[in-house]
């Protein structure tokens, strides 16, 4: 079997081949020309062989170092692959300095000329690698190259090298050592004074040692000659011993990292080896039992606070099995390791069983909750876009081009030495929000673009270290030019935009803790070991409590007065700076810099009371209670306050909370109400993502970017309409996310992006296939989409829009009604009764119908049995005299003449002349408001034309394969204006045969004659007979 932990040998990797690739595989080595002007990083290439069922080539490739950048190498290959025409390879990438190498499966589409042959250009290029090599680990490679056998197809192939069956796996078996953890049964965890039923203390407590756990073994991959930052000594399935909790981890976590190795109590040659991190994340919280007892040195709670070592080395055991690696992947190039962005998955998960708004309910384990890499690129690529284009008015090309990791567009849309200055400056001033940021994904997946940006516009960051000494007094600049000489441009650049640019809020403590730890891993990602500096090269980590904040963000603090909450802003500029100074303050200096911000914090509380007397009795109580550097949630968020700006913000972006009315209205019934209050379009049955849209609409200043992914339900249904009265002006861009599983829990979701006072009159509809790329584009006017936004959800979105676009609607000539109320519907079916079969008259009954009886032009009463509340009725009828006496406005409302609709599932109606009908409550009614011909709207409702567009503009309405047709929808369909008296004729002299005869042949005439009133060619009329 092919030893993946050993050095590349390319007659045993030939040999593995053979028995992994189809039959057809064969064989051809052939030398590929390198070109030392065009590639960067590849020096050598050669083609293996080739299988043609999956029109697939194997190539092997040298580079320099190990260390070369990801992306380049990446791009070299691409490149490679282009110029040869190729458009999908595995390829083995090793080099010169190192015993391990890459093995891949690169793929790209191929350009093609206006005569339909490529070029030597390509789009949608992606790398998905293996680790191999000496010392690497085997289990994800074994099982998805040996054990699976021997490839099937393309589908296969790319399911072998998917990131998302490693992370889901990975996934599933830390959440089982989770369970394991807090389960009452098993006792491997033991907590003071806390009872084994008191599930969510036990949760937090767990995610914070299974975080902090991971972040050290990610710190296990940064080493120097003289090893590791966390030695396999202190952290290994090995060295688990009796007690290791409290005689190894708890000493690593809260007397080492937290603290400067001079300063420690505790000392030897292992934990010297350990830098001091500082940053808070090893801080002891009140929840982690940690007092030492100065007289033993040891926990207070060594008898009290317990977890089983055999637990400790199982879960160690697992992490062993897996490659780490601190590199960050993009989409652009994936490896199927570990990497820092699965650390945030893992808890975006596990947080979701401790999430107070999903209350006690425990979701899916199927990594549904996490927003897919993908996802967050394309929201984080646009909204950047957006940003600096109104910043800057740099061309969109060359903006695309420059944020795309994509380095061959580069050369296309080259920005000149001017255009880079802007970006620096722009970027300098930018300021992004994430609402709801749970593990960190967004605020991550933010400052890894813009430090790429910068890197590609800035390499050397001198243009950087330019804006930073603009001002600066003499003295200090030498204290500037230094720690840019000493530290790596990277560090320096993350750390700048964490401080400048990045905020998060969440009402989840264990989130926000999340997502710091992911702030302080991509940090360590870039500290360079040098065991000749103090703390081993590694610069202390920043303090983040005032960058992410636990906080209700959805409710704000009370309006006094003015808009302005703090009329002296002077107090809040020297928050802000307070604020800018515990950032990087070490540990011995964060009392006195709290004790600063607590004094400025009671000085300005008692100005405003001063100002606003006895009306600040709220606004005082709300503001006493805040204490950022404490681990719990506020019940209120203010960005002046918790961060100390005056400005809203450029970008706000986020996945919010999909809580449904129904679990609200259940659980968190006062909250709601509070809600409905501060928020004007949270109106009806809506769900908890509503005010946050909202709410990013408030947060943005004027031309700031918003960008959500919610449920596409709100864009069709009933309570979404005061959100997309709001935003329908302001929405620029949205990403119809229908054919890709984003969340496997099952909701289809959107990519909304507005802008604040925008003045375009578009909106471009980004199409992404199961892949996430971009497989159709379309550009809308908003007009066209108005009302209903279900219309970007079509296949179809020309055709549709042209129908849409019809001058009249239903209601300029109908009105369409519900039949009944809920209670209604349940005081109706007292009185329904059965007709005998032996009787015909009628005459003093209404007939009762329902969906279910309703056929296109034709009612199936007595033909088809009738379902109603579950009850079933052959020829049910409902006494005319007892239901004017319990309903009488309802009488009149049946007794005229009207169409009858079916209510879901199948648009179809029939016609009920004499008024002879009721209809049940899952039905709706139309009647007539002007002189045109019922007839008329019986033959639209019944034609095809309309039940297509309804599938294709209300989709999201689904519900278990059919939609629900409400009044609403009803009066809302586009109508042709008729003004000839000949059209008229035509379709109620149809509409009569049709009636009389039943003729299928008629009816497919009538759906010819309405495509022609709604001024269809062949080709569309096309589309929708074989709808």
């Amino acid at each position: 079997m092919m030893q993946f932990n050993e050095k590349y040998n390319h007659e045993d990797f030939v040999n593995f081949l053979n028995s992994f690739l189809p039959e057809d595989f064969r064989e051809k080595e052939e030398d590929v020309v390198i070109k030392k002007e065009r590639y960067k990083e590849i020096s050598k290439a050669k083609i293996l062989g080739f299988s043609e069922s999956l029109d697939l080539h194997v190539l092997e490739m040298d580079h320099a170092r190990e260390n070369d950048p990801r992306i380049t190498i990446a791009t070299d290959a691409f490149k490679i692959l282009a110029d040869h025409w190729i458009h999908k390879a595995l390829v083995i990438f090793k080099n010169n300095d190192s015993e391990n190498y890459r093995f891949s499966y690169l793929t790209i589409s191929l350009d093609l000329n206006d005569k339909n042959k490529a070029v030597k250009k390509y789009s949608n290029a992606r790398r998905y690698s293996f680790y191999l090599g000496k010392n690497a680990k085997t289990r994800t490679p074994e099982q998805q190259l040996i054990k699976k056998g021997r490839i099937k197809d393309s589908e296969d192939l790319l399911s072998r090298f998917s990131v998302e069956v490693v992370n889901k796996q990975f996934y599933l078996e830390v959440a089982k050592f989770f369970d394991e953890l807090v389960s009452s049964e098993d006792k491997n965890l033991i907590l003071p004074s806390v009872s084994q039923e008191n599930a969510n203390t036990r949760k937090s407590f767990a995610v914070r040692l299974i975080g902090r756990t991971m972040f050290c073994w990610f710190l296990k991959q940064k080493k120097s000659n003289n090893g590791q930052l966390v030695p396999d000594e202190l952290l290994s399935s090995k060295k688990v011993s009796d007690n290791y909790y409290h005689d190894t981890l708890e000493p690593l976590f809260f007397s080492v990292l937290n603290t400067s190795i001079e300063s420690r109590d505790i000392r030897n040659d292992l934990f010297d080896k350990v830098p001091y991190l500082n940053g808070g994340l090893f801080n002891p919280q009140l929840d982690d039992y940690y007092e030492l007892d100065r007289g033993t040195f040891t926990s207070k709670h060594i008898n009290t606070l317990k977890i089983s070592d055999s637990w400790f080395k199982g879960f160690f055991e697992l992490l062993e099995m897996y490659n780490f690696t601190i590199d960050e992947n993009t989409v652009f190039d994936q490896e199927l390791s570990v990497d820092p962005e699965m650390l945030g998955r893992i808890f975006e998960n596990l947080l979701a069983e401790i999430n107070p708004e999903t209350g006690s309910s425990e979701r899916k384990r199927t990594g549904s909750f996490y927003t897919p890499r993908q996802i967050v690129e394309y929201m984080v690529d646009q909204s950047l876009i957006e940003y600096l284009k109104t910043k800057t008015k740099i061309d969109e090309e060359k903006l695309s081009a420059l944020i795309s990791y994509d380095l061959t567009d580069d050369t296309e849309y080259p920005l000149n030495d001017e255009e880079k200055k802007e970006i620096i400056n722009s970027i300098e001033s930018l300021k992004i929000l994430d609402p709801a940021c749970g593990s960190g994904a967004y605020p991550i997946g933010a400052l890894q673009k813009i430090v790429y940006v910068l890197q590609q516009i800035d390499p050397h960051c001198k243009m950087w270290l330019e804006q930073k000494l603009k001002g600066v007094p003499e003295l200090y600049k030498q204290k500037i030019i230094n720690y840019f000489n000493e530290n790596p441009a990277d560090y320096i650049r993350k750390l700048d935009v964490i401080k400048s640019s990045i905020f998060g809020v969440d009402i989840q403590p264990i989130a926000v803790d999340v997502s710091r730890l992911r702030c302080f891993l991509t940090l360590v990602v870039e500290s360079e070991v040098d065991d000749t500096k103090p703390n081993r090269g590694i610069e202390p980590l920043p303090n983040l409590d005032f960058k992410f904040v636990c906080a209700n963000t959805l409710i704000g603090l009370p309006k006094l007065g003015s808009n302005n909450l703090f009329e002296d802003h002077s107090g809040i500029i020297e928050l802000s700076k307070i604020m800018s100074e515990y950032f990087s303050c070490n540990s011995q200096r964060k009392n006195e810099i709290k004790l600063k911000f607590i004094h400025l914090q009671k000085e300005i509380l008692g100005k405003t009371i001063s100002a606003f007397g006895k009306n600040a009795g709220e606004l005082t109580l709300k503001l006493t209670t805040w204490n950022p550097f404490g681990n719990t949630s506020n019940s209120w968020f203010d960005p002046e306050w918790m961060f100390g700006l005056e400005e809203k913000f450029d970008i706000v972006i986020a996945n919010p909370p999909y809580v449904d009315s129904e679990t609200m209205v259940r659980e968190q019934p006062e909250l709601r109400e509070i809600y409905n209050k501060n928020y004007s379009t949270a109106k009806g049955n809506w769900d908890l993502y509503i005010p946050f849209l909202e709410l990013g609409y408030n947060l943005l200043t004027q031309n700031g970017t918003a960008s959500f992914i919610t449920p596409n339900k709100w864009y069709a249904i009933g309570y979404g309409k005061e959100i997309r009265n709001k935003l329908i002006k302001e929405i620029i861009r949205i990403a119809n996310c229908n054919l890709v599983k984003v969340f496997e829990a099952g909701n289809s979701p959107v990519v909304t992006i507005f802008k604040k006072d925008s003045t375009r009159n578009h909106i471009v509809v980004d199409k992404f296939d199961n892949n996430y790329s971009i497989i159709d584009q379309a550009i809308l006017t908003n007009k066209v989409v108005s009302d209903n936004f279900g219309i970007v959800f079509s296949d179809n979105l020309p055709l549709v829009s042209k129908i849409k676009s019809q001058s009249k609607l239903v209601s300029s000539y109908y009105k369409a009604e519900n039949p009944c109320s809920v209670s209604e519907a349940y005081e109706i079916q007292k009185i329904i009764q059965e007709l005998p079969e032996d009787v015909s008259d009628t005459e003093d009954d209404f007939l009762f119908a329902n969906t279910g009886t309703i056929d296109p032009y034709i009612s199936l009463w007595g033909e088809k049995v009738t379902t109603y509340l579950k009850a079933k009725y052959k020829r049910p009828v409902v006494d005319k005299n007892k239901f004017k006496e319990l309903f009488p406005r309802r009488f009149d409302q049946f007794t005229q003449q009207k169409l009858v609709i079916s209510g879901m599932r199948h648009f179809e109606s029939f016609l009920d002349g004499g008024g002879e009908y009721i209809a049940g409550k899952s039905t709706e009614i139309l009647v007539k408001t002007g002189e045109l011909d019922l007839r008329i709207a019986l033959a639209i409702f019944n034609s095809k034309l309309i039940s297509f567009y309804i599938k294709q503009i209300y989709s999201v309405l689904g519900i278990d394969g059919g939609i629900n047709f409400t009044t609403e929808l009803i009066n809302n369909l586009p109508f042709p204006d008729f003004k000839k008296n000949d059209d008229i004729e035509k379709v109620t002299t149809l509409v009569d045969n049709i009636l009389k005869t039943r003729n299928d042949e008629l009816k497919s005439k009538m759906n010819e004659l309405v495509m022609d009133l709604y001024g269809l060619n062949e080709e569309e009329k096309e589309v929708i007979r074989s709808s």
